[in-house]
């Protein structure tokens, strides 16, 4: 996997899923892909799926040697710029490392079109599993706490740059309408340079969805950009189930 079991893509992709899986006969065994050397545990098992890590062609070939069946997952476009340019030596290695999961691979799971259509010339097959959530987990509140409006923002702290961007339209905003209320759940505060007074709900595992919860207004600001064309749809799903 590309983080723990607390990292969004591996709980939106995987982690999720994992009751329902045994329950259906299917074991899953979570190991981080940074640093794994375990061989005999990957020729042990069914399926491998290296989940949205672009590790070195020797690693991939060591692996698929090993793996009875291997496969590539990925809800975002990790071969893009995200944050800043690559250098021209980043791009050729990442491409080198994605061609080589990706051919590598029996097959590409990918949550929406976009990233399929970049995967198809270099891949041999690549399925569309979409991006869901655990309808127990996500869902309205009963009612609407007290207080005033509440126009919220969550994420990872790669994402804030996004909710950043935004600081001059919420300062206006918050000029004419200073009774609303900015909340923010992440693990890092945003930078609004003090001109957006702001709620911080620091990340805490199992919380998400209840602070989610009391948004009136949902942010879901993104760029015209290559790495934004194939982000995960998660954040709309969260605030469109609540």
């Amino acid at each position: 996997t590309v983080g723990d079991a607390h990292v969004a893509s591996t709980q939106y992709r995987f982690g999720q899923f994992e009751q329902s899986l045994r329950a259906a006969g299917v074991d899953l065994t979570f190991r981080q892909a940074a640093g794994f050397r375990d061989w005999p545990l990957a020729a042990a098992k069914d399926l491998v799926v290296v989940q949205k890590r672009l590790m070195r062609a020797s690693w991939v070939k060591t692996l698929r040697k090993h793996a009875k069946r291997l496969a590539f997952d990925t809800d975002d476009a990790i071969w893009e710029p995200h944050g800043k340019r690559h250098s021209w030596w980043t791009r050729v290695r990442t491409m080198h490392r994605l061609r080589a999961i990706a051919g590598a691979a029996d097959f590409c799971m990918v949550p929406n079109e976009h990233l399929a259509g970049f995967l198809r010339p270099l891949a041999r097959r690549v399925e569309l599993v979409p991006m869901a959530l655990d309808e127990s987990t996500w869902f309205p509140a009963a009612g609407r706490q007290p207080g005033p409006l509440r126009i919220g923002w969550a994420g990872a702290p790669p994402n804030l740059a996004y909710l950043n961007r935004l600081t001059g339209v919420l300062a206006g905003f918050v000029r004419i309408s200073p009774e609303v209320e900015i909340v923010v759940y992440c693990g890092q505060a945003p930078d609004f340079g003090g001109s957006v007074p702001f709620t911080h709900h620091p990340f805490v595992p199992g919380t998400e969805a209840e602070v989610v919860r009391q948004f009136d207004i949902g942010l879901l600001p993104l760029p015209d950009d290559a790495f934004a064309a194939g982000k995960s749809p998660i954040k709309a799903l969260q605030y469109a189930a609540c």
